[in-house]
């Protein structure tokens, strides 16, 4: 019978199959249980035999005379040569939409893996849980996994993978004060260095009272304390976090005539309704993030006195794709989780 609150897909059961094959070390037929798999998968027997049925017409499943049930076929493995299945996992879990940024930090995975003959798939957990989600993922047959911009829920789902020592790598994981970057299978840019390259943006303006939108956490500190003390205490004063303001609380600021906003990727989904309401807002320099949503209204909106940090995000991204994939190549051939890696993030 199959779990309660997990839906299985004949694709999860595919390439599980899929692994096996490819990865049986023995020279002999080696059975595949149509009961185990039914209860490794939480179904039932019958949806385990129509998942196995193309298998078995090709060829990579054989019966063998005298003996119940179907084997692998030996000569499958030799001839497939090796062939690695990878999972591709986003913030949201169930959601295959890419923002930009996704896609240059998959774009720069992908092409480090150029090598190694490869199929990725875009995974889309249903479960909740932590146990459950790890079991589900593990059920995918998948040689290993890349998690973009996990969700801060999510982090003890990749500490439990790394101690079961399945592959993964987890790229931009939560990086607030709070939480701080797990030690083994993560890879991030230095938050810290995007803090201190936002200062230097500010000062190079000729800007000395800075508000500040965004969330608390190491780029929001490494930006006050490149500041001059006085400076520093402006935007301590003139600071509203991103997940309790939007428009009302930006307006909020600009009331006392700061010379600059600085803000983090989440106004854009208010910057549209703010340049409507907030006419003050032409008045200060908009310090945003090097991003093309920032080009864009740059273009929209010529009135807007918009800067940038002096630093190529999307190149950042795409390192950082590189770099997991280099991680994750090492762990699938070693066995042994890598260490967690901050990717230096540079000037121009």
């Amino acid at each position: 019978m199959r779990k309660s609150g997990k839906m299985v897909r004949q694709s999860d059961i595919t390439r599980y199959v899929y692994s096996c094959l490819m990865h049986n070390p023995s020279d002999e037929p080696q059975p595949l249980g149509e009961l185990e798999l039914a209860k490794k998968f939480g179904t039932t027997r019958l949806t385990i035999q129509r998942a196995l049925a193309t298998f078995e017409r090709d060829g990579r499943l054989i019966r063998i005379p005298g003996r119940r049930g179907l084997f692998m076929n030996p000569a499958v493995a030799k001839a497939m040569g090796d062939y690695y299945f990878f999972g591709v996992m986003t913030a949201e879990r169930r959601n295959r939409f890419l923002d930009s940024g996704t896609q240059a930090v998959i774009s720069g995975f992908v092409d480090k893996m150029q090598g190694v003959s490869s199929d990725y798939h875009y995974l889309e957990i249903k479960s909740e849980s932590t146990a459950d989600t790890v079991e589900e993922i593990l059920n995918c047959g998948l040689d290993g996994l890349l998690w973009c911009s996990p969700a801060e829920q999510d982090i003890p789902v990749i500490e439990e993978l790394t101690r079961r020592r399945f592959p993964v790598a987890a790229v931009a994981p939560p990086h607030k004060s709070r939480f701080p970057l797990p030690a083994w299978n993560c890879v991030q840019p230095d938050f810290a260095q995007i803090g201190i390259l936002r200062a230097g943006c500010v000062r190079n303006a000729g800007c000395r009272r800075a508000a500040y939108f965004g969330s608390e956490g190491p780029t929001f500190d490494a930006f006050c304390a490149s500041l001059a003390p006085a400076e520093r205490s402006y935007v301590l004063a003139h600071h509203c976090a991103v997940l309790d303001s939007g428009v009302s609380g930006i307006r909020a600021v600009l009331e006392d005539r700061p010379d600059c906003l600085v803000a983090d990727g989440k106004i854009f989904s208010c910057l549209a309704e703010l340049c409507r309401v907030a006419p003050e807002l032409k008045q200060v320099t908009l310090l945003l993030d090097p991003v093309p949503y920032a080009f864009q209204f740059q273009k929209k909106y010529p009135d807007l006195k918009i800067r940038t940090p002096d630093y190529n995000w999307f190149k950042v991204l795409r390192k950082l794709g590189e770099r997991a994939a280099v991680h994750l190549w090492k762990t699938i051939r070693s066995g042994e989780a890598f260490q967690s890696e901050i990717l230096k993030v540079s000037a121009k």
